[in-house]
């Protein structure tokens, strides 16, 4: 019910959130309607937003705003591949933030561009070296890219930095499994 209040308010992204937990719980065909109702609706709002952005680039061309605008509205999607194609983008127009360089990580982290992130998260440890998040993402990069000796030390510098961080003291019990 709270997906569907959620729809009615034009919250889509909680609405489906709320209905694809309630087709978990109960599979019937009115709850699976209902989210794919709601599906539907919100990747129109999402697609209509891409479109106003692009406008908005067609304006002023040399903006990254709206480059990141987009590659988001992609990521809530799940189309993995035009949201890289949209963070690269936005990164040949600026730095980004380190939660930026964690996100597009992330996007190529699904679309299996290891090298790629790698690449950027080295540069983003050099200008961010006390960036616990950024040097354990970095680990697991190197990690499955099979360098183990560089893997190691990127978790224990994300560790000097922040010992409880568990992500890197995940990344380090991953990486004695696999020496």
């Amino acid at each position: 019910l709270r997906g569907i209040c959620y729809q009615n308010r034009l919250q889509l992204e909680n609405a489906v959130n709320d209905l694809r937990k309630a087709a978990t719980l109960n599979p019937s065909d009115a709850i699976k309607k209902d989210l794919a109702h709601a599906e539907a609706m919100l990747k129109s709002s999402t697609n209509e937003r891409i479109e106003g952005y692009k406008r908005e680039l067609a304006r002023n061309p040399e903006a990254s705003a709206p480059c990141l605008a987009i590659a988001r509205a992609y990521q809530g999607l799940k189309d993995w591949k035009a949201a890289e194609q949209w963070y690269a983008e936005y990164f040949n127009r600026t730095e980004g933030s380190p939660e930026d360089v964690l996100q597009y990580c992330d996007i190529l982290s699904k679309t299996g561009d290891l090298a790629k992130g790698e690449t950027i998260l080295r540069r983003s440890t050099e200008r961010y070296p006390k960036r616990a998040d950024l040097l354990s993402r970095y680990g697991y990069f190197l990690l499955w890219l099979g360098k183990y000796q560089p893997s190691r030390k990127a978790f224990e510098a994300a560790l000097a930095v922040k010992s409880t961080l568990k992500e890197a003291e995940q990344g380090l019990s991953e990486l004695r499994t696999q020496e």
